[in-house]
């Protein structure tokens, strides 16, 4: 997981799946 910073609910929900299309696009 990147670097924990001060991030809105937002901002984890959309790295979350930033992270999650990654990994799919990248198995």
């Amino acid at each position: 997981m990147p670097s924990v910073r001060r991030m809105s609910k937002q901002d984890c929900s959309l790295q979350t799946i930033v992270t999650f299309y990654t990994t799919d696009f990248n198995p």
